[in-house]
């Protein structure tokens, strides 16, 4: 069990970052003191980050991730990195000679769900998978443009594939890596991003079972959703709506301030590998 933290950095306070500290003002001890950095308020990162905390939190955008990480050299136990680690494997592997490398986690959330627990309860039984995710972007971040939002432009490291990173993610954490994969990613909507592909296609081929990946950013409807075939014909979906996609977050929390670190540099920087964003 991580030591009673005291002094936690958050960079970045957008709708997530303000989310994970909420959580953690709930769990940690009260007096535990935050720092807060973000271009608007706060204070600056420049600032901040030679010095000694117990936590800190990357929560921009996907660009800056690797960046701002290594800005932080003094990290006692956990340096949290929102997901994905990077928008590349190879911008991801200069964290390799970080000193506080094994204390990375990449937020995954959906790892702490009923329903990856459900997927891992079947998951000798699966033989062909369908992994769906779909929802509407412009709806994401209301009262903001979402064309100047990071997720529509590549130049920020934006991309379904990017953002929808925890479909490979939690396959990857049941089933492993796959022998091989091929991957189609576009920008097929008019609207949706500004260069980014909204689109995307995937198919892990395993020893014995085929995983096919279906993301996208243009659905008004929110889809999450698993479904798989076993040998004898069953066939089943498995959903998850938004409500139980955030309820991930707290026990995430609660499991690597217990226990450490769970989706490390290794993982990361192998799923990154597989999925060609190099």
């Amino acid at each position: 069990m991580i030591s009673n933290p005291k002094k936690v950095c958050i960079v970045g306070y957008g709708s997530i970052g303000k989310r994970h500290h909420q959580i953690l003002q709930d769990i940690l001890d009260p007096e535990t003191e935050f720092t807060i950095c973000d271009l608007n308020f706060g204070a600056n990162v420049d600032e901040v980050c030679h010095k000694t905390f117990d936590i800190v939190l990357v929560c921009t955008d996907t660009i800056t991730h690797v960046d701002i990480a290594l800005k932080f050299k003094k990290v006692n136990n956990i340096l949290f990195i929102e997901k994905p680690i990077s928008f590349s494997y190879e911008d991801a592997v200069r964290l390799e000679g970080h000193p506080s490398r094994d204390k990375i986690h990449v937020g995954c959330n959906i790892r702490f769900t009923p329903f990856y627990e459900k997927i891992k309860a079947v998951s000798k039984e699966v033989r062909t998978g369908s992994v769906v995710s779909m929802s509407h972007l412009p709806t994401w971040r209301p009262g903001t443009d979402h064309l100047k939002s990071y997720s529509a432009n590549v130049s920020l490291g934006g991309g379904v594939l990017l953002d929808f990173i925890h479909e490979p993610d939690y396959v990857a954490s049941i089933f492993g890596l796959p022998k091989s994969s091929m991957i189609s990613s576009r920008k097929v909507f008019d609207n949706l991003t500004v260069d980014s592909p909204d689109t995307c296609a995937i198919i892990w081929e395993y020893e014995n079972k085929t995983m096919v990946f279906n993301l996208c950013y243009g659905a008004k409807e929110y889809v999450r959703s698993f479904t798989y075939v076993t040998d004898d014909g069953k066939r089943e979906t498995i959903e998850i709506d938004l409500a139980e996609f955030r309820t991930g977050y707290r026990p995430q929390w609660e499991h690597i301030l217990e226990q450490g670190p769970v989706n490390g540099y290794n993982e990361c920087i192998g799923l990154l590998k597989i999925l060609e964003l190099q």
